[in-house]
């Protein structure tokens, strides 16, 4: 066995930052350093492992065979440096306190069962208060002061109070195991046709295909629209790629190279509001899980 490691961690990150956010951009963006830094730090890795990681093409970042096994072993890796780095970081000031925060519905159903397993591990003294809703409503709580902070999905700036992205995507059209029709055969299933995504998609597939997108049907949630594609053939369902890539296992992304409408996930505070120790504690949780359990095409 080796006695040494390979590669530098640096290196390993710069990699799994980049596959975590599809994007060499982003990923220098994240570490603050240039895009040429994130690039040369991949090469070196594949010269360490003496593999390929990245297929080389121009109009999206994409794995090889090798880079998946090597992005899904690092995500143990990085999960245990962070572990590390709280763990000695806390050991000098203990984290103790309360946060109430809110979330909205989906990114909870996704993200909250990890969030509270690190949390209570990592900090076992640390109480959470979680109240759920849509993002208008979270920011009526986070201004009238009764949420420290909040977790949203959202498209368009919060101009009065304060916004941090966390993580961001795509909304696809999205098919169930084995349907064979496009959109223009079967018709789409929205969580809300005048929504701004919405909108959005029924201006960039007319401009696309020259034909008005025809919606059969608009569900009170997006969960809703994940079971009736997932169950039946009724439709694609217009989703956020999060959630449909981690509440369903058969769904299949449909045209998703022409028609994808970008998304934030991102954390509302009131713009006055200084967050204590354990709650800056909380909210680096927060944003370090939403990046590692993200799925990305």
């Amino acid at each position: 066995m080796e006695n040494y490691i390979p590669f530098n961690v640096n290196h390993l990150k710069f990699f799994f930052d980049a596959a975590s956010l599809g994007s060499v951009s982003k990923a220098a963006k994240k570490n603050y350093v240039s895009q040429s830094a994130i690039s040369q730090g991949i090469k070196n890795l594949e010269s360490a492992l003496k593999c390929q990681l990245l297929q080389h093409r121009k109009s999206r970042f994409a794995l090889t065979e090798k880079g998946e096994k090597v992005f899904n072993e690092a995500k143990e890796i990085m999960q245990s440096l962070f572990n590390l780095q709280h763990k000695i970081k806390t050991e000098v000031e203990e984290v103790i306190g309360k946060v109430y925060f809110g979330m909205s519905h989906s990114i909870g159903l996704v993200y909250l069962p990890s969030i509270y397993r690190s949390a209570n591990t990592l900090y076992p003294k640390l109480e959470l208060d979680v109240h759920f809703g849509e993002a208008l409503q979270l920011k009526e709580w986070v201004k009238q002061k009764k949420l420290d902070f909040a977790v949203v999905v959202n498209n368009v700036p919060f101009p009065d109070v304060e916004y941090t992205t966390l993580a961001d995507g795509y909304f696809k059209l999205y098919a169930g195991a084995g349907a064979q029709k496009s959109s223009h055969e079967s018709g789409i299933l929205v969580a809300d046709s005048n929504s701004i995504e919405t909108r959005k998609l029924k201006k960039l597939y007319k401009e696309t295909f020259n034909q008005d997108l025809q919606i059969n049907a608009a569900l009170p949630s997006w969960e809703m629209v994940v079971k009736f594609v997932d169950q039946g053939n009724m439709g694609l369902g217009f989703l956020p790629d999060f959630l449909a890539e981690n509440l369903s296992e058969s769904l299949v992304a449909k045209e998703h190279n022409l028609l994808k409408i970008p998304y934030e996930m991102g954390l509302i505070q009131s713009s006055d509001k200084k967050f204590p120790f354990h709650t800056i504690n909380f909210v680096e949780l927060i944003g370090d899980c939403l990046k590692r359990n993200y799925v990305t095409n």
